[in-house]
């Protein structure tokens, strides 16, 4: 695996976290992120990219 890169959709926002996780569910199901992460108003997607170390 060289790099897998992802786009990550907004599922919910709880009190000091926003869920991200794939539209399917197949990959990745859940990442939460701190509120404090991520700026004033949280992005709908967010694009992450995964290689081996």
């Amino acid at each position: 695996m060289e790099t897998l890169t992802l786009t990550l959709h907004k599922a919910k926002d709880t009190k000091n976290k926003v869920v991200y996780g794939t539209a399917d569910g197949t990959v990745i199901q859940s990442v939460y992120i701190d509120k404090d992460a991520l700026g004033k108003e949280p992005p709908e997607k967010v694009k992450v990219v995964i290689s081996a170390e």
